[in-house]
């Protein structure tokens, strides 16, 4: 009789029945699926309403133009395209627990306010890109939440929006006490077209956080940032609440490994709401911390191009082995006489840390630090090109001395102008030797 590794040998694959016959085993059953799988052909917002809790939708790499869809039970949605129809406000709105989305694209259309607004409890976005997410004249956020408790994970995304990435508050949640806890992005990215420059989208930022708690943003990318709605900051904490939230705060963000780049700035930091009417106090905000990261900045994106510009008394502020390109006055500012505890810039480069290196209603250079930073340091950093009083204040640094360059930017007309008298002088040259050696 053959064996039954015989059998498997000739003929690979043996259903559980055949098993049953040869061997007299008992048959296995087959792994449960994770949810029943549905490919999802025609309405789309139909396939959502009809499916079950904890179905996965499968568009099957289809492209499917839509209104405003909406999921409010456990689901995947995965594999596909959405494309926005005209006007939508949202056009994936998130609602109820455990929803993921998979390798799907979510595309506006020039008159889409947000891409995804997630309001859910437990979120999860893999290989989803966001894009096109503009309005002439109007706010737009690639993804908002402002009524999720969290957790969130976003892996390998995009988030293109007019004027946010990406935007936790913003807005009074329905249930008291919600705070977005738990947000994890890992090898994302937060741009836009550089293009959009021209246009009337408002641009505010890539990333920004007005109520949120744990937040990690890893090895991810945001830039193309320009001061048009706010003030060309790549990145916002800025603690805000909309009446009966004070418990509103940002505090315990991380960023590791992150490229902030093409921004006239790169991250705003307050501590307090900068509303000072009563029904919009928030808790103090802190616990900021950039580790590993590049910047790279340039006030023609018309900021002041720091690398951090700290408000409203923010606590424990951390800048560590960071690597920082920046034509900016000073590479890091402090906007008011409110004092910003334990703040800790260590390690990395600074190119040029700029005439004043810390700018401070207080002094600059240095002048009255521990007033500006009770406790604060600066340390174990390379400066290039350094004041001598910025040097003489924190001297436990490297500062290296580099030639000034100049550049001469040119606009079109004058290119091509230098470049029509070169070709002409040329010319010139070449009539006058073709003239000597004929004579």
């Amino acid at each position: 009789m053959r064996t039954w590794d015989a059998i498997v040998s000739d003929q690979e694959v043996l259903t559980a029945e055949m098993r049953v016959k040869v061997d007299g085993e008992e048959p296995i059953p087959p792994e449960p699926p994770d949810g029943d799988v549905i490919h999802v052909s025609g309405d789309l917002a139909l396939a959502i309403k009809n499916a079950p809790a904890g179905a996965i939708l499968d568009l099957g790499g289809q492209t499917f133009t839509c209104a405003a869809l909406k999921i409010d039970k456990t689901l995947t949605m995965r594999n596909g395209d959405v494309l926005a129809a005209t006007n939508v406000s949202d056009i994936l709105e998130l609602r109820g627990t455990d929803i993921t989305l998979e390798d799907l694209t979510l595309r506006g259309n020039g008159t889409t306010k947000r891409g995804i607004s997630n309001q859910a409890i437990n979120t999860v976005l893999r290989r989803v890109e966001v894009r096109n997410i503009c309005r002439e004249g109007q706010e737009t956020q690639a993804m908002a939440m402002w009524d999720s408790p969290g957790p969130l994970l976003a892996e390998d995304c995009y988030f293109e929006g007019g004027s946010i990435g990406f935007l936790a508050g913003g807005s009074a949640p329905t249930v008291p006490n919600t705070i977005a806890t738990g947000l994890k992005f890992v090898r994302c990215k937060f741009l836009r077209p550089i293009e959009w420059r021209s246009k009337s989208y408002a641009c505010k930022n890539a990333f920004e956080l007005k109520c949120a708690r744990n937040v990690e943003v890893i090895d991810c990318e945001l830039g193309f940032v320009w001061a048009q709605g706010q003030s060309g900051y790549c990145i916002q904490f800025t603690p805000s609440q909309y009446g009966g939230s004070p418990e509103t705060t940002v505090e315990n963000v991380v960023f590791r490994n992150c490229t902030i780049h093409d921004a006239g700035g790169g991250v705003n930091a307050l501590g307090y709401s900068q509303h000072d009417e009563p029904d919009r106090v928030t808790q103090r905000g802190g616990n900021y911390r950039f580790e590993g990261c590049t910047f790279n900045l340039h006030k023609s994106y018309e900021g002041q191009a720091a690398v951090v510009t700290c408000a409203h008394a923010p606590h424990d502020v951390s800048v560590v082995d960071c690597d920082v390109t920046s034509n900016g006055d000073a590479f890091l500012r402090f906007s008011d006489k409110e004092p910003v505890d334990h703040f800790v810039y260590e390690g990395g480069r600074v190119n040029v840390p700029g005439t004043y290196g810390v700018f401070s209603p207080l002094g600059n250079r240095g002048a009255n630090w521990q007033q500006i930073a009770p406790g604060g340091t600066i340390s174990g950093v390379t400066f290039v090109n350094a004041h001598s009083t910025f040097k003489s204040n924190f001297p436990q640094n490297t500062y290296e001395t580099a030639p000034v360059t100049m550049s001469l930017a040119l606009d079109d007309t004058v290119r091509d102008r230098l470049e029509d008298a070169a070709i002409a002088a040329k010319q010139t040259l070449a009539d006058y030797i073709a003239r000597k050696l004929s004579a």
